[in-house]
C-alpha cells in the first residue's frame, strides 16, 4: 500500500471521468444542461458536507466542461489555497486574465477600474450586509465601541458611496462586454471556500455578488454549507447572523451530488487500498478462510449503514483496518467480521472499544450492547450472521476473564443446548441462534484458546507489521 491518504484519481484530460467509480457522470451532465439553459449568469452551490468527493468531482466536471465538444472556458480557484493573499478580488482577475480572451487592452482597463474600488468599496458593502442580517441592537453596540476616528473614516466612506457606486457599474459594464464576444459563458469554479478565514471567504462571496454578478460568468460555489455559514457567524463575531439567509443573498440555485450507496463505496475502497493484496488466492483457497472478503464487506455495510457514516469516516476506517491486515500472518485467523466491528469501535466508538479493552461489561452487558449497536439487526440475517458475530466476541471477550470470572457460555442437556446469556438478536431472529454459534465455535480447538486480546493487541498497533502482504 503506497498511501494512508487517498489519492488523487487521475483525471484524463479526454475522459475525465474513466477513472471515476461512483458513476458520478450522469451529474455532470445534468449540471451542464443547466448552465446551457440559463448562460446569462447565475451562482451556483454544490452543497456536500466535508469528505464526501466535491472537489473530485468538481475537477472531473471541470476538464468534461472544457472538452472540445462542450467548449467552456474553465477556472478553477481554490480559496483556501489564496487565503494567504490580501485582496481576492485580484486573485479572482487573475484567473479571468489567464483565460487569455484576447483584448488585452479592456481587460488592462478592468484592472484599473478594480483597483480603485476594492480597497474602498468592499468595507462599506460588507458594513452593510451585517447591518441586514445582524439584530439592529447588537450592530449599533458594535458601532458604538469603534474609535471615534474609525467613526470618522466610515462616515467619510458613506458619503463617497455614490462616487464608488458609479465606478462599480463602469467595472461589471466593462467585465460584461469583455465576456460576451464568447460563445458560452465563462465557468468559474471556487473550491474549499468553507475553509478558509471568515474574513477571507465572507470578501469572495461579496465580491462575487457585488463586482462579478454579470452576464457570461457562472459562477460555481463548492461548499459545506453549514461550515460556511459557520464562517459567516464567525467574521460578523455574533450567533444572530440568520446565515441561511446570508447565503441566499449569493446563490440562485442549491444543488448536493448524491451519495454513492455504501455497498459501492465499499467496494471502491476494498479496490483502491489492495485489500486483494492480503486475501489472496492462496489463503482463499484454504476453506477457513475462503469467505473472508465477503464476511468483511458485509459487515463494513452493515455497521456504516447503521451510522448513516460519511464517506470520510468509511474511508478512514478502510484504510486503518487495510495497514492493520500487515499484522496477521497468512495462516492466522482473521475473523473478518469481529475484526472490523472491533476497529469500527476504536475508531468511531471509542468508548465502547475502551470498556470492551478493560472488561468492564459482563458477558451479559456486552451482549446488550452488541445489540444496541444493530438494532433491528434481524433485517440484515439474510447478509451476515450476527448471532454468529456475537458469539466470537462473547466467547474470546470470556476467554479473556480471568478463570474465576468466566461463565460456562455453553450448556450441553442432552438432547438441546443451552446459555446462560439472553441475547436480544436471539429474541428479534429464531430462539437458540447464540447456543448454536457457541456449539459451533466450542468444537474449533483454536478457538479454545483465543481471548479477545488477540485482535485488540492488533488494533492497537503493538504488535509487528510486516509489510508486502
Amino acid at each position: 500500500m503506497s498511501s494512508l491518504r487517498s489519492n488523487e484519481i487521475e483525471i484524463p484530460a479526454g475522459k475525465p471521468f474513466d477513472n471515476c467509480k461512483l458513476d458520478r457522470e450522469k451529474y455532470a451532465k445534468v449540471l451542464t444542461q443547466i448552465i446551457e439553459n440559463y448562460s446569462d449568469g447565475f451562482v451556483l452551490a454544490i452543497n456536500n458536507k466535508w469528505g464526501e468527493g466535491k472537489t473530485t468531482f468538481i475537477k472531473m466536471w471541470q476538464k468534461y466542461l472544457a472538452l472540445p465538444e462542450n467548449g467552456y472556458k474553465v477556472i478553477y480557484f481554490n480559496a483556501w489555497e489564496h487565503d494567504f493573499g490580501q485582496d481576492p478580488m485580484a486573485a479572482i482577475l487573475s484567473e479571468i486574465k489567464s483565460l487569455d480572451i484576447g483584448n488585452e487592452d479592456k481587460l488592462n482597463g478592468i484592472i484599473k477600474k478594480a483597483a480603485k474600488l476594492s480597497i474602498h468599496a468592499i468595507p462599506i458593502l460588507l458594513t452593510a450586509a451585517a447591518n441586514k442580517y445582524i439584530d439592529s441592537e447588537t450592530f449599533a453596540e458594535g458601532i458604538k465601541k469603534l474609535s471615534e476616528k474609525s467613526i470618522d473614516a466610515f462616515q467619510s466612506e458613506v458619503d463617497e458611496y455614490k462616487k464608488k457606486k458609479e465606478g462599480l457599474d463602469e467595472f461589471k459594464k466593462a467585465l460584461e462586454e469583455y465576456v460576451v464576444p464568447l460563445d458560452k459563458p465563462v465557468v468559474f469554479i471556487i473550491d474549499e471556500l468553507d475553509r478558509c478565514n471568515p474574513k477571507y471567504a465572507v470578501e469572495v462571496l461579496e465580491i462575487i455578488k457585488h463586482f462579478f454578478s454579470v452576464s457570461g460568468i457562472v459562477f460555481i460555489l463548492s461548499i459545506d454549507k453549514e461550515q460556511l455559514g459557520n464562517a459567516i457567524r464567525g467574521y460578523y463575531g455574533s450567533d444572530l447572523i440568520k446565515a441561511d439567509e446570508y447565503l441566499w443573498r449569493f446563490i440562485d440555485l442549491e444543488y448536493s451530488i448524491p451519495k454513492p450507496s455504501i455497498d459501492q463505496f465499499n467496494k471502491y475502497l476494498f479496490e483502491t487500498y489492495k485489500f486483494a493484496d492480503f486475501f489472496t488466492a492462496e489463503r482463499m483457497g484454504k476453506h477457513q478462510f475462503k469467505n473472508e472478503p465477503s464476511t468483511l464487506l458485509k459487515m463494513a455495510n452493515i455497521v456504516f449503514d447503521k451510522r448513516n457514516a460519511s464517506l470520510r469516516e468509511q474511508e478512514k476506517i478502510f484504510i486503518l483496518t487495510r495497514l492493520l491486515l500487515f499484522s496477521f500472518e497468512k495462516h492466522q485467523f482473521v475473523f473478518p467480521a469481529l475484526f472490523f466491528l472491533l476497529v469500527y469501535l476504536k475508531t468511531l466508538k471509542p468508548d465502547i472499544f475502551s470498556k470492551i479493552e478493560r472488561k468492564y461489561y459482563s458477558c451479559q452487558e456486552l451482549s446488550n450492547e452488541f445489540f444496541e449497536l444493530f438494532k433491528s439487526i434481524e433485517k440484515s440475517n439474510d447478509e451476515l450472521n450476527f448471532a454468529y458475530v456475537e458469539a466470537l466476541l462473547l466467547w474470546f471477550y470470556n476467554n479473556g476473564m480471568k478463570h474465576e470470572q468466566r461463565l460456562e457460555l455453553l450448556n450441553n442437556n442432552g438432547e438441546s443446548i443451552t446459555t446462560p446469556i439472553k441475547s436480544k438478536i436471539d429474541e428479534a431472529g429464531n430462539k437458540g441462534q447464540l447456543a448454536r454459534a457457541f456449539s459451533i465455535i466450542s468444537n474449533q480447538y483454536e478457538f479454545n484458546h483465543l481471548n479477545l486480546k488477540y485482535l485488540i493487541k492488533k488494533i492497537n498497533l503493538t504488535e509487528p507489521l510486516v509489510f508486502g502482504r
